[in-house]
């Protein structure tokens, strides 16, 4: 007789018979779960033969047959785990990839494709449909919403030149429609204090809006600022000339007045005085010269006046100044840039000593309190 297997929802009993009303006496059964799938094995007496899943009427018993049919029937969880997420956030212009896991086979709407991912450029809100089936016979099917949203318009306006001196400072203003939130950074760093449309730069670096529409959204510009501030001059002593380090534009000046002319790298000073230079880098940014070049200081030939000794020295050594001035005010050292250098210590009425000397070429001045000056020149090697 045909061979009939009840389950329970919670799977904790099985009961099977004929529809004969037998209760198993006559059915060889075995029962078998392994997590998802049950298998019942009997036998009947019947010709009919249960070769596949699904609702079957077993024919009335045939005793003139005599040999028992063996079958197998397989009841399955038909509840494949469809996973899908949903919904889906893109904006207008874009493409998204939908993909689906947990069955076995996978069919998409309205694309009909098979695959397990589809890529999507929809161009306004849409749905998606996948259905995913496990065994052939067991299927779920899921919906994925993907919501196009709209980019917002956004422009950057500089109100000055990208370029400017330390000290200065240069506006950038963002153009935007349909955001609602503008965010600014600073070489990649937020900006918390203000969000405003504006924003002034005041030093070398990349500045950043970003304009977002929901839900999300977004457009993103840079700009680069250079602030910039040249380094100070150097002037060098070339020969009989005045030698600054190479820039843009030259000013001299001796003794605070502007030297007509003399914007040039290199100068030939015309008379005694103190000599600046004062200069500017490719975008009209100014620096000067931070030590002062004085000429004049030349050695005097006044031999009985003053001596120095040993002349030229060392580097290291004492040097010893012996004059004949009576009452002297001060005693200066200048090195070639017409910097002081050193001071001096009494050793006697008429001898003073000056220590420390680096190598180079200085200019000694000693000067009376009647007003009179000598210079001496010595040599530190």
């Amino acid at each position: 007789d045909g061979f009939i297997v009840r389950i329970s929802p919670e799977l904790d009993s099985v009961k099977w018979g004929t529809l004969a009303g037998g209760r198993g006496d006559d059915v060889i059964s075995q029962i078998g779960f392994n997590g998802k799938d049950v298998y019942a094995f009997g036998t009947t007496s019947s010709a009919n033969r249960i070769g596949s899943p699904g609702t079957f009427t077993p024919n009335h018993p045939d005793t003139s047959q005599g040999v028992p049919i063996g079958f197998m029937m397989r009841f399955t969880d038909c509840s494949p785990s469809l996973l899908v997420k949903s919904p889906q956030n893109i904006c207008v212009g874009d493409s998204i990839t939908l993909t689906a896991t947990g069955a076995q086979n996978y069919l998409w709407s309205p694309s009909n494709s098979t695959q397990s991912s589809i890529i999507v450029k929809p161009t306004q809100n849409s749905i998606y449909t996948v259905t995913g089936t496990d065994t052939g016979i067991c299927s779920i099917t899921k919906t994925v919403k993907v919501n196009v949203g709209k980019k917002p318009s956004l422009s950057l306006q500089l109100l000055g030149k990208a370029s400017f001196c330390v000290g200065d400072s240069v506006g950038i203003k963002a153009h935007y429609n349909d955001s609602t939130n503008i965010n600014w950074t600073y070489n990649s760093q937020p900006l918390y204090d203000k969000q405003d449309s504006v924003r002034y730069a005041k030093a070398s670096g990349i500045y950043s809006v970003s304009a977002s529409t929901l839900p999300v959204c977004a457009v993103h510009i840079d700009q680069q600022i250079w602030a910039s501030a040249p380094p100070k001059p150097v002037i060098s002593v070339i020969g009989d000339s005045l030698v600054s380090t190479p820039y843009n534009t030259y000013q001299w000046y001796v003794d605070g007045v502007q030297i007509a002319g003399g914007n040039t790298k290199a100068i030939k000073p015309s008379k005694s005085g103190s000599y600046i230079v004062v200069v500017t880098d490719s975008i009209g940014c100014k620096n000067q010269s931070d030590l002062n070049y004085n000429m004049g200081l030349e050695e005097t030939s006044f031999e009985n006046y003053i001596s120095v000794y040993p002349n030229p020295s060392h580097t290291g050594n004492d040097i010893m100044i012996k004059t004949a001035i009576d009452k002297i005010q001060n005693i200066i050292v200048f090195d070639q840039l017409g910097r002081e250098r050193i001071g001096y210590t009494i050793v006697n009425s008429g001898i003073y000593k000056l220590s420390n000397f680096e190598s180079g070429i200085y200019i000694i001045q000693v000067r009376g309190r009647s007003g009179d000056c000598y210079n001496k020149k010595i040599i530190i090697y």
